[in-house]
């Protein structure tokens, strides 16, 4: 664990150095980088989170009691993943048409990253699961569907560490169609995905 932390913490050094002098791709690969490096510094060794990657604790806006919270909405989940996958197709299609960039055939495949498009196709997904559920708690799909992400130990919102977190855990929840996703959820009692389990957040009805 100490040589993993260690690691961590010279990989964030690293990256962030490397980042002064560099341009586009570059940029935002020493961007990834340094956000994992920052998540295991985080999660696993401890280190400090930064304030506004932390979960919001007070917020009058938007707080839920978590042990009231009605987590039984895996069809809703369901629904909003496609209309989040329907977005990104539109996404993907503007994109190839306004710059003839390489695109993918399926936007559902972007919500787990499971696409062959461009590396900025999975940087905007990337950037809107956690920009959206680390702030609002909500995507358009989730919004559509009345359901939001809340942190599980306060019902406030994520946060943007969480809201990474859970994004990239979509690499292995949404295997074969988010069948491991689906196969995990229906079997905890919070109806929690692994991204939920390692981001300590659940996603509950929000009207």
């Amino acid at each position: 664990m100490a040589v993993m932390c260690g690691m961590a913490s010279a990989m964030a050094a690293r990256s962030a150095s490397a980042m002064s002098g560099a341009s586009g791709l570059k940029i935002a690969a020493f961007g990834l980088v340094n956000a994992v490096a920052v998540l295991v510094s985080a999660r696993v060794c401890g280190g400090p989170r930064r304030a506004w990657l932390a979960p919001v604790r007070h917020d009058r806006a938007m707080t839920y009691a978590t042990g009231a919270s009605e987590v039984r909405v895996t069809g809703r989940r369901v629904v909003a993943t496609i209309i989040d996958g329907l977005i990104f197709g539109l996404i993907n299609g503007a994109l190839v048409s306004a710059f003839g960039v390489e695109g993918t055939d399926s936007g559902f495949g972007l919500t787990s990253f499971n696409n062959t498009g461009t590396v900025w196709l999975s940087v905007i997904v990337l950037l809107y699961y956690t920009l959206f559920e680390g702030l609002t708690g909500l995507t358009i799909g989730k919004w559509v569907t009345g359901i939001r992400v809340i942190d599980a130990g306060s019902g406030g919102r994520p946060g943007l560490l969480s809201g990474f977190v859970r994004t990239l855990l979509r690499l292995i929840d949404g295997f074969l169609g988010y069948l491991v996703g689906f196969l995990i959820v229906i079997n905890s009692d919070r109806r929690r995905r692994l991204g939920d389990m390692a981001a300590k957040t659940l996603v509950v009805r929000s009207r």
